[in-house]
């Protein structure tokens, strides 16, 4: 069996290339090349060649995505706004101009595929990636010793493809519905994401991995209970989240020392607590607007020129505070991050209920990436332009945003047939002579019309 669905084209959505096969290809092309920075501004160049693709398949389901879920669209409007009151302009609307392209990508994976070939192409796209990393072999510094970086170059990123790969290969699995050679591709993939996560000896990877997976599970068991249960179990989490929150600073206090002494892990790794004490203070400086987008890393300043050669970075492109919502507060000013928050809170609580209410393998996976996605944008920037983690942002951000209906943009999936040695029921036996008849009549009547 193929790895792409086989679905008739829906009569509404036209187009000169309107085929599923090439859509789901182009849509896990656009994923591979979103972890392949290393092959620099080509990358981004066959990226947009790609996108130009999608959307000439797909134009009125693009349009129809953008019409539902426009609010999004708020997002990287703000990062190009930004450029006004920005302390490095030219930068500011370079960069704007790059995050706004990375929302339209994920406005079209959502407009081109359904549901399960969504995921099935997000696992695809990290199998491929991982296996690339693994033949390639190359290794990079870490405290216990060379780990393996592949074509990544980073530590870190293995283990978020990695953790991403073990979530998605399980989730196409326990899919019934999912092609039976993806499925089995799946079975690969868990051992496959578990010997990159084990020698990457990333204790953060380890910990959103096992996350992942414990909210997985747990949405995939809720799904199997009846509506009484559901209840029950909703008012039992929100019983038990309430006194989380309001202790979240002694969680917080027992967790980093969990990290220290159980982990081995230096709390000042990185210079969190350094680099978030000056993200407070840039903060405090421009609390409304902010200082723009990119322009504390790339405007110049004197000071953060200093903090760059405080890390040891020569080049701020990548470089961030560690906090995504730090990072918005100094870029977009109080008034924007809660904006971009408030959006993406919505976008998430509407993945959350489309979870409890519909329930589905595809759904439980994507609710649980994006509960992941939250938990680490508070210790990683999730939010710089063409990056992977930054596309599938906006993926859940745009297919949540759809909310607790069906989506019916893409032409549906077949359900899968399933042939037996006996009818189920009886009914009408097909009659070759009939048919032909019927069929003369129609002919006929065309005619003469």
């Amino acid at each position: 069996m193929a790895f792409f669905s086989r679905t008739r084209v829906h009569p509404s959505q036209p187009g000169p290339l309107d085929a599923p096969v090439a859509a789901e290809a182009l849509a896990l092309a656009t994923l591979v090349l979103s972890w392949t920075a290393s092959l620099g501004a080509i990358s981004i160049v066959l990226q947009l060649t790609v996108l130009v693709a999608l959307i000439v398949i797909r134009p009125a389901t693009l349009l129809q995505t953008l019409t539902r879920a426009w609010p999004l669209m708020a997002i990287p409007l703000l990062v190009c706004l930004s450029t006004i009151w920005s302390t490095a302009p030219g930068v500011s609307l370079r960069y704007g101009a790059q995050m706004l392209v990375t929302a339209v990508i994920g406005l079209a994976l959502v407009a081109a595929l359904p549901l399960r070939a969504l995921v099935r192409a997000i696992f695809l796209s990290a199998l491929m990636v991982c296996l690339i990393c693994i033949v390639d072999g190359r290794q990079g510094p870490s405290i216990t010793g060379p780990v393996l970086i592949g074509i990544l170059g980073s530590k870190n990123l293995m283990a978020v493809l990695a953790q991403l790969l073990l979530a998605s290969a399980v989730a196409v699995v326990v899919d019934r519905q999912q092609p039976t050679l993806v499925r089995l591709l799946g079975v690969v993939g868990v051992p496959v994401a578990s010997f990159v996560l084990l020698k990457g000896e990333s204790a953060g990877g380890l910990v959103t991995a096992a996350l992942g997976l414990l909210l997985f599970v747990a949405l995939r068991s809720f799904g199997a209970l009846d509506l009484r249960w559901r209840t029950f179990a909703v008012v039992a989490a929100i019983a038990v989240l309430i006194p989380l929150a309001v202790g979240s600073s002694l969680l917080l206090d027992d967790a980093q020392h969990f990290s220290a002494t159980v982990l081995h892990k230096d709390p000042g790794l990185t210079g969190r607590d350094y680099l978030w004490a000056h993200a407070d203070k840039m903060i405090a400086e421009r609390p409304w607007l902010g200082h723009g987008f990119r322009s504390a890393w790339l405007g110049g300043d004197a000071d953060n020129i200093g903090l760059l050669r405080w890390a040891g970075v020569t080049d701020g492109k990548g470089f961030h505070f560690h906090d995504t919502y730090r990072e918005w507060a100094v870029d977009f000013g109080l008034v924007g991050a809660a904006l971009i928050c408030g959006l993406l809170a919505l976008a998430g609580a509407r993945i959350v209920v489309r979870a409890v209410t519909a329930p589905s393998a595809p759904s439980a996976f994507l609710t649980a990436m994006f509960l992941i996605m939250a938990i680490r944008a508070k210790v990683e920037n999730v939010f710089l332009p063409f990056a992977p983690a930054t596309v599938l942002l906006f993926v859940l951000a745009f297919w949540g945003w759809l909310g607790s209906r069906e989506v019916a943009l893409a032409p549906p999936e077949p359900e899968p047939v399933r042939l037996t040695g006996r009818r189920s029921r009886p009914g009408p036996r097909f009659d070759p002579a009939r048919a032909t008849a019927a069929l003369a009549a129609r002919r006929a009547r065309a005619r003469a019309e």
